[in-house]
């Protein structure tokens, strides 16, 4: 789902991958992955779950948060207009993903303990590491100061410091009663509160 630690997730399997010693990695974003070179592994970043991509996929790895939130933050980041549309597309693919991933990544977890996410994605992908070395790397080439880049995929205005709540005082009342009457029922499922 956009705005949803995917650019977290794509670096941290990235350091991972490139730990290992057998692994010659080639990376990218979705729309130039085509012009890679060859190599054994690809790690591919991607906000939609396009089905004949995830097919080929040998592993799936999706995150997700409040989808209230994500649209928040992806109308900020692109000055649009909200709509329920937005959160449509991305629950088809969050059933799409929830079917045939590998690993669920919820971003509220990964925000207060990414340790664990990264213990998560070394079982996926099968590297051992010492976890804790790998998030201070990963913080480090995340951090404050850092601007676009091909290889982490960060870009200008990444960040865009989104909180939780906002969604309350962004929305129209109109559009949040839509929201909580045609995805009420998945915002309860997974944990977030309808109103």
């Amino acid at each position: 789902m956009p705005r949803s630690g995917s650019t977290l997730i794509f670096n941290a399997l990235r350091l991972l991958l490139e730990s290992d010693p057998d692994c010659k990695l080639q990376s990218a974003w979705v729309r130039e992955a085509r012009d890679l070179p060859r190599a054994n592994t690809y790690l591919i970043k991607t906000h939609g779950m396009n089905v004949i991509d995830a097919w080929r996929a040998s592993k799936i790895i999706y995150s997700y948060r409040d989808p209230r939130v994500a649209l928040v933050s992806l109308c900020r980041k692109f000055d649009v207009q909200p709509t329920a549309e937005f959160i449509r597309n991305w629950l088809r693919d969050f059933a799409f993903a929830e079917e045939r991933a590998d690993l669920l990544i919820r971003y509220e977890l990964m925000i207060t303990d990414l340790s664990a996410i990264v213990s998560a994605l070394a079982d996926v992908v099968g590297i051992k590491t010492d976890t804790e070395q790998l998030v201070t790397k990963l913080t480090e080439v995340m951090g404050p100061g850092i601007t676009a880049d091909k290889k982490t995929l960060l870009h200008d205005n990444h960040v865009t410091g989104t909180r939780d709540d906002d969604w309350r005082a962004f929305f129209s009342e109109d559009m949040k009663e839509e929201i909580a009457r045609e995805f009420g029922p998945w915002l309860e499922r997974h944990g977030y509160e309808a109103v």
